[in-house]
């Protein structure tokens, strides 16, 4: 279960590095304003969403610890109507943090 919580934890991280980037980016002293900043807005909405709803109720995420859902996913050719047969695991705050953590985020 601990693997699926460090599913979720990269998957709602996986947006640091572009963010640094456009901090970098907008740092440069020569440049008038803030440019990518509509880009910026975009990723830190998605991530207070995303990280709302880990706290709250949980993310689905792909079960490749199973073999065999692994070997369905990489045999999935994108058409919906196979996506019910990928296993999927719910990864929710509650699976990672006592009680008295989850109060302070």
């Amino acid at each position: 279960m601990q693997e699926v919580v460090v599913g979720a934890v990269w998957y709602l991280n996986r947006f640091s590095s572009k963010l640094e980037q456009i901090e970098l980016r907008n740092s440069f002293e020569d440049r008038q304003g803030r440019r990518h900043c509509s880009r910026e807005a975009a990723i830190r909405q998605t991530l207070e969403r995303e990280r709302w709803q880990y706290q709250a109720h949980g993310l689905e995420i792909l079960d490749i610890l199973n073999a065999d859902n692994l070997k369905t996913f990489r045999g999935w050719d994108f058409d919906l109507k196979k996506l019910p047969n990928i296993k999927m695991r719910k990864a929710v705050l509650a699976m990672r943090c006592p009680r008295s953590v989850r109060r302070k985020l």
